[in-house]
């Protein structure tokens, strides 16, 4: 049974359709890149942000993240709001995950 199956254009028959996917790598300008890379850094700095703070106190998603963009650094502050915002969702939802399955969360670093 495929993964997926998908209706045809023009077409009211069902039928198992395969989906393809193609990776595409990218090659940005340099100025592109470093932007890029202070974008990632801001929402990493915010990741770490809530997860130090979901481990001090009980607090509320958007609780959080008024918390953490209250408290951003200049350089954090200058970068879009979505990224930032979407990182310290994600950290409220992994901490949430956490407690479910451990009844603790424990994050820490695992280098490669």
């Amino acid at each position: 049974m495929p993964s997926s199956t998908s209706l045809a254009a023009d077409s009211m028959v069902c039928e198992n359709t395969n989906l393809l996917s193609k990776k595409i790598r990218v090659y940005p300008e340099t100025k592109l890149a470093a932007k890029w890379r202070t974008w990632l850094s801001a929402s990493r700095w915010c990741y770490n942000q809530a997860i130090a703070i979901l481990k001090d106190e009980k607090i509320g998603k958007y609780d959080l993240r008024k918390k953490v963009m209250d408290s951003a650094p200049n350089w954090v502050s200058e970068q879009p709001y979505n990224p930032r915002q979407m990182a310290v969702f994600q950290a409220f939802e992994a901490h949430k995950a956490a407690k479910k399955v451990k009844g603790t969360a424990k994050f820490r670093i695992r280098w490669k």
